[in-house]
C-alpha cells in the first residue's frame, strides 16, 4: 500500500513480491488479504466411481495391493474406459484410503547407539559382483562384522554360515580391531542360536566362545532383520563400494584369492579411515582381548592319583592306572582335552563342564575283579558309589 502511493500498481506488485492480480484483490480489500476457502467440489468427473467399492473391498482384504496392480485389473476389466494415463488418479485415491482407513504402520523408533556396546555380524551374498578367479567364476560369501556406532568394518572371505566359520570371523574381526564390545548381535542363524521350538536360546558352544572374551550374546527377534540393520545396511554400503572399486580397476578378474583378499582389504582401509575420530570414542569403552584365543590349548599339569584319576580344570577323568604317580601334561582345547606323557599322546576325551566326571571302566575293572567283595563292589559301582569316593 505504500508503494501505490508513488508508483504503478504493477510495480508496487513487483517491490511487494507479490503478483499483479493478488495487489489488484489486496487493494480492493483495503489493505486485507482474504482467506482462501477450501473447496468442497470436483473440478472434473470422479472416473473411478463406479469401480471405488470394488477396489475398496480388495484394499481392506489385502492392503498391500499397490496402485499399478489395482490399474491393469481396472485395463483389463474395461480397456475402453480405463487407461495408464488415470493411475496418478489412482494413486492419490489408494494414497488417501491408506490414510483415513488403511491398517497402522510398525513404528521405527530412533536407536541410541552406545560407543564400545555392541558390535553386529552377519554374512552376505557377493555373487552379484560377477568376480572371477583363475578365469573362473568366484561364488562367495562376506563374513561381515561392525561397530554401530562408528561404523568401523571389516570382512572375510567366507564359504558357509558354519559355526567354524562364525567363531573365525570373529577372532579375526577383534584381533585386527584390538578389542571387543560388551555385547555381539546375530541374526538367529542355527550356528548361533537354536531356532527348535517356540523360544530361541544361544548354542552352548557359541555362549561358551563369547563368554572365552567376556562378551554378551544377543540376537534379533526372529523375522526383525531391521533390529540388526546396522549390519544390514552396512552390506549393501560395502558391496556397492566393492563394485565401484572394481569399475574403477577396470577388470573383475583376480588370478588368486589371496589377491581378491588384498583387494578387499584396500576397500576396507579407505572406508575405515573416516571413522578414526568416532572409532577412538569406542576403544576407550571397550574390553581388551584375552592373553589367549579360544581356541589355543591351555596347558595344565596333574598329578595321577592312586584312584588312577587326574584332575583337568576342575573336571575329574580316569586314566590307566600304570600311569599313577606320574605328572602328565594336558592341553585343554574348547571342545577336547588331550593327556600326553612326555610328548606322547596317551589318551583324549571330550571336554566337559566344570564339576563334571569322566570315568572309564576299563581302566578300572580288572583292578576290581581282583578285590575280595567284588559282588559289593559291583553293586557299589552300579549305584555310583565308586564314582562318587574316588572323585570327592
Amino acid at each position: 500500500m505504500t508503494y501505490t502511493k508513488t508508483n504503478t500498481q504493477a510495480a508496487a506488485a513487483a517491490k511487494a513480491g507479490m503478483s499483479l492480480e493478488t495487489a489488484k484483490k489486496y487493494v480492493r480489500n483495503g489493505g486485507k488479504m482474504t482467506e482462501k476457502k477450501p473447496r468442497d467440489y470436483r473440478t472434473r468427473a470422479d472416473c473411478f466411481i463406479d469401480v471405488w467399492p470394488d477396489i475398496e473391498e480388495m484394499l481392506g482384504i489385502d492392503a498391500g495391493l499397490q496402485s499399478q496392480t489395482l490399474m491393469q485389473w481396472l485395463i483389463d476389466r474395461d480397456d475402453e474406459k480405463y487407461g495408464w494415463e488415470q493411475l496418478r488418479t489412482l494413486q492419490r485415491r489408494v494414497q488417501r484410503w491408506r490414510a483415513l482407513k488403511g491398517p497402522d504402520q510398525e513404528i521405527m523408533f530412533p536407536q541410541l547407539h552406545i560407543p564400545g556396546k555392541q558390535s553386529q555380524s552377519d554374512w552376505t551374498h557377493c555373487n552379484e559382483l560377477c568376480v572371477k578367479v583363475d578365469g573362473q567364476p568366484f561364488p562367495h560369501m562376506l563374513f561381515h562384522l561392525m561397530l554401530p556406532y562408528s561404523r568401523w568394518e571389516t570382512a572375510f572371505i567366507s564359504h558357509s554360515e558354519s559355526f567354524d566359520n562364525l567363531t573365525m570371523g570373529y577372532m579375526k574381526a577383534v584381533a585386527e580391531l584390538g578389542a571387543v564390545a560388551k555385547e555381539h548381535r546375530t541374526d538367529n542363524l542355527t550356528a548361533a542360536v537354536n531356532n527348535h521350538g517356540v523360544r530361541h536360546v544361544f548354542q552352548e558352544r557359541w555362549a561358551a566362545f563369547l563368554d572365552h572374551y567376556g562378551v554378551k550374546p544377543s540376537m534379533n527377534n526372529a523375522g526383525e532383520s531391521h533390529e540388526n540393520g546396522s549390519v544390514e545396511k552396512s552390506h549393501d554400503l560395502l558391496k556397492n563400494a566393492l563394485d565401484q572399486a572394481l569399475r574403477l580397476r577396470g577388470s573383475r578378474e583376480f588370478s588368486s584369492v589371496v589377491e581378491y583378499e588384498k583387494f578387499i582389504r584396500r576397500v576396507l582401509e579407505q572406508r575405515n579411515k573416516r571413522r578414526k575420530q568416532r572409532l577412538a570414542e569406542e576403544m576407550k569403552a571397550m574390553k581388551a582381548l584375552p592373553e589367549r584365543d579360544w581356541n589355543d590349548p591351555k596347558e595344565v599339569r596333574p598329578t595321577v592319583t592312586s584312584f588312577s584319576t587326574i584332575s583337568v580344570d576342575k573336571v575329574v577323568y580316569s586314566v590307566p592306572s600304570r600311569l599313577i604317580g606320574g605328572e602328565l601334561k594336558a592341553l585343554v582345547y574348547p571342545e577336547v582335552v588331550r593327556v600326553f606323557f612326555g610328548d606322547q599322546l596317551v589318551q583324549e576325551m571330550p571336554r566337559l563342564a566344570r564339576g563334571s566326571r569322566k570315568i572309564n571302566y576299563r581302566h578300572v575293572v580288572a583292578h576290581l575283579l581282583r578285590k575280595p567283595g567284588l559282588c559289593e563292589v559291583l553293586d557299589y559301582v552300579k549305584r555310583g558309589w565308586w564314582f562318587t569316593h574316588v572323585c570327592s
